[in-house]
């Protein structure tokens, strides 16, 4: 899982300069 978690935070990261569309993908994952 540590993985994982290391990806989300990652994409999560790159959400936030490019956040137009992704913030509702952001939503469905959590």
């Amino acid at each position: 899982m540590g993985c994982f978690y290391d990806l989300l935070m990652g994409v999560r990261k790159r959400e936030k300069r490019k956040k137009k569309r992704r913030k509702k993908e952001e939503e469905k994952m959590n």
